[in-house]
């Protein structure tokens, strides 16, 4: 606000009148009788009238040129982040690619010594019984006698015989591997074992004196509410999930949030409690790559649930 070039209170007052007026976005005709029908001062109002909607005018034009560059520099920083995503993929497809052929090597080489290795392990029976091995053939006789260990002559795999690079789980318990063969059986082994991990079972839900009075999983908050629900299934259009809890009984304690995806914990969030009966709630960005079994869980303050529900994301 510029105040006129004026010492008389009463034109300083009907100046500012006039100004409020404007912000207020209402009419001259809202004056005072004692200014309205004082020219004097209501020249001095409809100054301040004026003064004030340029200013109005000034910050609208002002905050319309605002978008654009907001806009740009989403642009840019989507730009790059594609770019660095990109790179990420690349290069990690690479040396996917390397690892894989590195393998590959490896396992022809073992394949290749295979071959010209002699069969020199001893061959372990279970009790009552003997392996006699003659001209590569394996015949079993009975024999009271337990775990007998017999030391077959050296024999060497004839060049035209294919050997499995592979062996399967039933030759290596009859004990006819070589020790390169062993080494290739663990390391298969251990392959399919990460590529298939374990999953951990769920903590069972206990009886605790925290209660929970409403748990809804919802796509926004307004006003400390949830704005619509989700029971079982959230389509993938849905970028963004909201857990909203009302607990009661927890005063002055932290309780946690935690997000499971296929029983793995993608999120553990601390929440304060402050008041008997207190409305909190954690949030969850997803992708398309984690369609599937999610798990929402409250835990109390030493970690042990207290509550859970299942939804499904992206897959009925």
């Amino acid at each position: 606000m510029r105040l006129p070039d004026t010492q008389n209170a009463k034109e300083l007052h009907a100046f500012k009148k006039g100004y409020r007026l404007a912000t207020e976005n209402k009419t001259l005709n809202n004056l005072p009788s004692e200014i309205r029908y004082d020219r004097a001062l209501r020249e001095f109002s409809q100054l301040g009238w004026d003064q004030a909607q340029e200013e109005i005018a000034a910050g609208l034009e002002a905050s319309q040129q605002v978008p654009w560059r907001q806009r740009l520099a989403w642009l840019i920083m989507m730009l790059l982040g594609g770019i660095v995503t990109a790179t990420v993929l690349i290069n990690n497809i690479k040396e996917e690619k390397r690892e894989q052929a590195a393998l590959i090597a490896q396992q022809t080489q073992q394949a290749e010594v295979t071959r010209e290795l002699p069969l020199a392990e001893p061959i372990k029976r279970p009790q009552g019984q003997i392996a006699d091995i003659k001209n590569g053939e394996d015949t079993e006789t009975t024999q009271d006698s337990s775990n007998t260990v017999l030391n077959p002559p050296k024999q060497t795999i004839e060049a035209d015989k294919p050997i499995s690079e592979k062996p399967s789980l039933e030759t290596a318990e009859l004990g006819l591997l070589t020790p390169a063969q062993r080494k290739d059986l663990v390391l298969n082994q251990q392959e399919r074992a990460a590529s298939n991990p374990d999953k951990a079972p769920l903590s069972a839900v206990i009886d605790s004196s925290i209660k929970i009075e409403k748990a809804v999983l919802t796509s926004a908050i307004q006003n400390k509410e949830s704005t619509d629900t989700f029971s079982d299934y959230v389509p993938k259009n849905r970028r963004k999930l909201y857990f909203f809890t009302q607990i009661k009984g927890a005063e002055q304690q932290t309780i946690y949030h935690r997000w499971l995806f296929n029983q793995q914990v993608m999120a553990l969030i601390p929440l304060q409690i402050n008041s008997n009966l207190y409305r909190t709630w954690s949030s969850k960005r997803l992708t398309s790559a984690w369609q599937g079994q999610w798990t929402l869980e409250v835990l109390d303050a030493e970690k042990r649930v207290i509550y859970r529900q299942s939804f499904k994301y992206g897959k009925r």
